[in-house]
């Protein structure tokens, strides 16, 4: 994008991918907008199946690890673990590691609150 408006981006410009595919780096994909702008943007949601998951089976539904909820729905790890937290997410600890129950993550997408 720099070579293609012929000097370095600021700081506070972004370059927005139009087809929400970060690796198309075809400058028609390409718009330039500034930080504000871009994040006003909807997010786009990946479906839940693409997630890396694991059966639980004392649950009897799929399960999904925190890091992969986070990054699915394009936020930050800490994020996540704050709804967790806050009872805003309900989680299970195995293993060290912390997942959610399929049913309860798609009622947290849906903005539903999941009763802990």
């Amino acid at each position: 994008m720099e070579q293609h408006v012929g000097r370095k981006l600021s700081f506070n410009e972004v370059v927005h991918h139009i087809n929400n595919i970060r690796t198309d780096n075809r400058i028609e994909n390409l718009q330039l907008m500034d930080r504000s702008e871009h994040c006003k943007l909807p997010r786009v949601k990946k479906p839940i199946k693409d997630l890396t998951c694991m059966t639980v089976t004392m649950l009897g539904e799929k399960a999904y690890r925190l890091k992969h909820i986070a990054h699915n729905i394009d936020r930050s790890i800490e994020t996540i673990r704050r709804h967790v937290r806050s009872g805003g997410l309900k989680a299970y600890k195995n293993g060290g590691e912390y997942y959610v129950v399929e049913s309860d993550l798609i009622k947290y997408l849906k903005g539903e609150e999941v009763k802990q």
